[in-house]
């Protein structure tokens, strides 16, 4: 039997090491994850008793439960430019996404509405900035934790490494599309659209996940989020 580290698998005490910033291997998944959990924490001491309190320290409580869950994705986090490369890959659920909205007509903007001041509107986007990010991150994450569990179980039993992803991909995508549809009716009528977008951009961050790591995953799902 090899030792844990030639088989490419991180040592327990190298995993849990991934938790301090100083020897935190993935640093693009760092950035993320404490510019998201600022900002979150920003805005729920802003808006106490409110819904938006509740739905942000809901997000944040269920990041750090899925974090623990990946962190071995981090523990093996590829170089920074790799990682880049990977998260350059959201042109493409930006681009299906502009696809399938062709047939709709944009709306007048009520902009002229508000007259926010310059302050003001600064605050306001780094609110949805962080925002993204903690999204991105909860997300990520929790596509990364449904896959170490779906390996914990049922690795071992499909030997073909090609079906095995697939199956896993595939599994963990679904999960995702479903928590979607939580506070909004799963209505294919409706949501079809959207359902397939969900499902085909899952799967090109799925690809970043597994082979640019966290940092990359969640880098692309954030651009894809601030194009929206």
């Amino acid at each position: 039997m090899k030792p844990e580290e030639d088989r490419g698998e991180p040592r327990a005490e190298n995993v849990a090491s991934q938790l301090q910033p100083k020897t935190c291997k993935d640093k693009l998944f760092l950035f993320f994850w404490v510019g998201g959990f600022l900002g979150g924490l920003w805005m729920s001491l802003q808006s106490v008793g409110h819904l938006l309190q509740f739905n942000i320290n809901n997000l944040m409580i269920t990041s750090i439960v899925f974090m623990l869950m990946s962190l071995n994705f981090v523990a093996k986090a590829p170089t920074i430019d790799r990682q880049i490369a990977y998260a350059s890959l959201a042109v493409i659920p930006i681009a299906i996404r502009w696809a399938l909205n062709q047939p709709s007509v944009a709306g007048v903007g009520n902009a002229s509405l508000f007259d926010f001041s310059t302050l003001q509107q600064i605050l306001y986007t780094l609110q949805v900035v962080s925002l993204w990010m903690l999204v991105a991150v909860n997300e990520e994450c929790f596509r990364a934790a449904m896959m170490n569990v779906f390996d914990a179980f049922a690795s071992n039993r499909i030997s073909n490494p090609l079906t095995r992803d697939t199956i896993k991909l595939t599994t963990a995508n679904l999960l995702w599309l479903l928590f979607h549809f939580i506070q909004r009716p799963f209505d294919p009528t409706v949501y079809g659209y959207y359902m397939l977008w969900l499902i085909l951009s899952g799967m090109v961050m799925s690809f970043a996940l597994l082979k640019g790591g966290l940092g990359a995953a969640v880098t692309l799902h954030f651009i894809v989020n601030m194009t929206a």
